[in-house]
């Protein structure tokens, strides 16, 4: 399941980089508990931290390879040409380990924090849900 394979390689990644747990879990500490004793839904979409952790988690571990398109026209790529109808495949371990990233092999949640201090996506650069109309349903 992808979610697991998210979660667990999140706190893998914690727990290798104590410094970046300890600044999660300060961020965690400040939300107020309702009267259950749990965090409400709207205060966690003010986590911009753990928004970007979560999103780091699935850039270095993917958890799912790639997905593949038709191609509508004719294209080139890499100075190749693909005929229309040619189907590719996108390996998301390579787009999210490519040259568009500063060391790309490093855990570094602070890669998709803006300079307000909000979550940033890298378009073309960050796919974990796959791209276009046939998107993962779990995105939401």
């Amino acid at each position: 399941d992808t979610s697991s394979n998210v979660l667990g390689s999140m706190l893998i990644r914690l727990s290798e980089n104590p410094h970046i747990l300890a600044r999660l879990q300060a961020d965690l500490d400040t939300l107020p508990f309702d009267e259950r004793g749990f965090i409400s839904n709207p205060n966690l979409t003010t986590l911009s931290y753990l928004s970007a952790v979560l999103k780091e988690t699935m850039r270095i571990d993917p958890s799912v390879s790639g997905f593949s398109r038709q191609l509508d026209s004719d294209t080139v790529i890499g100075g190749y040409f693909l005929p229309k109808k040619t189907k590719v495949l996108v390996s998301i371990s390579s787009l999210h380990r490519g040259t568009r990233w500063a060391d790309p092999d490093v855990f570094d949640p602070e890669r998709f924090m803006n300079g307000a201090g909000e979550s940033d996506d890298r378009d073309g650069a960050w796919a974990p849900f796959s791209m276009g109309s046939r998107n993962c349903i779990g995105k939401a």
